[in-house]
């Protein structure tokens, strides 16, 4: 659930757009807020949600959603005609290795997964070295605890986006030279990005 106002609550937080888009120089027309007393809160490991063999798109954003071990090889497992995994601004507590089982799935072409609660190293040159043919987005932006390394050179590596990670693009912090609140027209960065500038 999202408010325009700041409920009189310590669960609330900002959605992600308010996140991405409000700077604190310029401020925000609208400032939306998610509440997890609200929004739907479960473990995806414990719903029916691994019978569907035939699923190719599972959106399930600004909730409270959050996965216990393994949840991503389940579902890589579990959906092989998987297009697109819509999961971002929700409370997803996983290790990112685990997202190496998602790179897998031959028809994925996105991934959104921005401003959760993931951490620990991507294995991004394993994931890379698969190289999915029709990956055209892997958003882990705004998961402060997640690392690893993306060379800036490497194909398919435009795909990834890690702006306020602690992920490096190269030899560049994704986040660095800005802080977390960012205004309307600024740009993920990218290894294609890095790579340009060098």
């Amino acid at each position: 659930e999202e408010f325009e106002d700041c409920p009189q609550s310590s669960n609330c937080v900002p959605s992600f757009e308010t996140t991405r888009d409000c700077n604190t120089d310029d401020g925000c027309d609208i400032i939306k807020f998610r509440c997890g007393t609200l929004g739907w809160c479960q473990d995806l490991n414990e719903l029916p949600i691994f019978k569907w063999p035939n699923l190719e798109k599972f959106w399930v954003d600004g909730n409270s959603l959050f996965a216990s071990n393994n949840f991503f090889a389940n579902a890589a497992k579990a959906w092989p005609k998987i297009r697109t995994i819509d999961l971002y601004d929700n409370k997803i507590d996983s290790d990112g290795q685990e997202l190496l089982e998602l790179t897998k799935c031959q028809d994925l072409h996105q991934v959104q997964l921005h401003q959760n609660n993931l951490h620990g190293v991507v294995p991004l040159a394993d994931m890379l070295a698969l190289k999915n043919p029709v990956l055209e987005r892997f958003t882990l932006s705004f998961n402060p605890r997640l690392e690893g390394v993306l060379p800036s050179n490497a194909q398919l590596g435009s795909a990834f986006l890690v702006e306020e990670t602690a992920i490096t693009v190269g030899k560049e912090r994704a986040n660095s030279g800005g802080s977390r609140k960012q205004g309307k027209n600024s740009k993920s960065k990218t290894a294609q990005e890095t790579d340009d500038a060098s």
